[in-house]
């Protein structure tokens, strides 16, 4: 980035004043922000609602605890199943991994706030050229040896670093919320399976008994048809009964392995060593309040996500316009040097550097221009501005209907999709009856464009209106 040094680094020759000290802090903590207000997105609302209900104002309570809900089922086998997908779920680490992700990614961005200390030793052999300008006396060759500590610190006036570390405060508050997400939803998925895995074991008890009792109907009709009193018929009907039945028992053994199968991959067990025993369990169905379903919108973790998103996107927008001001950077850097290593940590060998810097941007060709448009369409994207740029559509010189109202793309979606039904209807008929169908709207719309066409002539027009 080309910048212009306005205050050079040089070497101090007396102690800072403890005022100038004091001074850097004020500034420092008075620095401002340039990130945009955060405003709620505008969403109309009735005065009143059609349902007479005890309408309450929602508030987020995506941070409460869910413990272990699956246990009111009553069921100790799901409980440790539970358990299991807590421990070995590969989606759920995976999950995990990102949240670390975004705290590693926090932690260094709030690493910006303080100043950072290197600390270095060197010993080198160096050699000066004998072409070298302004070259001394000194012998060409001579030994350098160096031990030094350096102190950096940027100045925040704009908010640049405050904006990073609020974005990254934001984003692992999404991460989290994204864990405990992927977390409820594994382990819904999990209780489901596993209620629909004996649900197919008490089907599967059913067909057995239902098998036994057509066994033994076939064979009572088979004597029965010996004595000659049922007919071959009535043996054939038992048979096919038995025969149905098995096949039925059959697609639910087949069906409950793909459920284990499910089961193994959700708790990350390999499927061919995994197995649930078949059981008639009682499980026992919780009481779900009239009031709850509604309330539990406030627990959830993805709404709780994309709002901490937004804020997100809304301080990397700071974050960008602060990147039109300058920088300004304080330097400190002090230590021994010497060219005799056995006379090396004295005093007389100290050295020392106090200074700053201002760097500014003076020509990117647009690149912070598009920076900042690029930041503010992903905080348009998270939902921050709903429906801001619906006004800087094109009005033609885009594709064909993008400057269209949605109700009206709606509406020419809907008409297309109903036509297909319509077609597919028509297709689905008798040959005559579709041959007359599809006669008719011919000639109705043959009739439509002959009105139309005379409407065009100036002479009938009157007529038409």
């Amino acid at each position: 980035m080309p910048s212009v040094d306005i205050l050079a680094v040089g070497a101090a020759r007396r102690r800072m004043p403890a005022g100038a000290w004091a001074s850097v802090l004020a500034l420092t903590l008075a620095g401002c922000s340039m990130a945009p207000q955060l405003k709620t997105p505008e969403v109309p609302v009735a005065a009143s609602f059609k349902e007479a209900a005890p309408w309450t104002l929602a508030k987020p309570a995506d941070s409460l605890p869910r413990d272990a809900w699956w246990r009111r089922f009553g069921d100790a086998e799901l409980d440790a199943l539970e358990q299991r997908l807590a421990q070995n779920s590969p989606n759920l680490a995976a999950a995990l991994a990102r949240f670390q992700q975004a705290q590693a990614v926090g932690v260094q961005l709030r690493s910006g706030l303080f100043p950072s200390i290197a600390a270095s030793v060197g010993a080198e052999r160096d050699r000066q050229s004998d072409m070298r300008p302004l070259r001394g006396t000194t012998a060409p060759e001579y030994n350098n040896f160096t031990a030094g500590v350096g102190i950096s610190y940027e100045l925040d006036f704009w908010g640049r670093i405050r904006g990073q570390v609020a974005a990254g405060n934001a984003q692992v508050a999404a991460s989290a919320a994204d864990l405990e997400s992927a977390r409820l939803s594994l382990q819904a998925e999990l209780a489901d399976s596993y209620i629909q895995l004996r649900g197919y074991d008490r089907e599967a008890a059913l067909l057995q008994v239902t098998v036994a009792t057509y066994t033994k109907a076939l064979a009572l009709t088979r004597e029965r048809h010996g004595g000659g009193i049922s007919s071959g018929l009535d043996v054939a009907r038992a048979k096919n009964q038995l025969e149905s039945a098995r096949s039925q028992a059959e697609q639910v053994q087949a069906q409950r392995a793909l459920v284990e199968h499910a089961i193994a991959a959700l708790v990350g067990a390999p499927a061919s060593g995994f197995s649930i025993a078949p059981r008639l369990a009682d499980l026992s169905l919780p009481q779900v309040p009239v009031g709850l379903p509604s309330t539990l919108l406030q627990r959830r973790p993805d709404i709780a996500a994309a709002q901490r998103r937004i804020e997100a996107a809304n301080a990397d927008v700071g974050v960008v316009r602060a990147g039109y001001f300058p920088s300004v950077v304080l330097g400190v850097t002090g230590g021994y040097q010497s060219v005799d290593a056995s006379n090396w940590i004295n005093a007389p060998n100290i050295f020392w550097a106090i200074g700053s810097s201002l760097a500014v941007n003076l020509f990117d060709a647009g690149r912070r221009r598009a920076q900042e448009a690029q930041a503010r369409a992903v905080l348009d994207e998270m939902g921050e501005l709903p429906g801001r740029g619906a006004d800087r559509l094109p009005a033609g010189g885009g594709q064909p209907g993008a400057a269209q109202p949605l109700s009206h793309r709606r509406a020419g979606r809907e008409g297309r999709l109903g036509g297909r039904a319509q077609f597919a209807r028509v297709r689905d008929q008798p040959l005559p009856r579709r041959h007359d169908q599809l006669s008719g709207r011919r000639r109705l719309a043959d009739r439509r464009a002959a009105g139309r066409a005379q409407c065009a002539r100036p002479g009938d027009a009157p007529a038409c209106n």
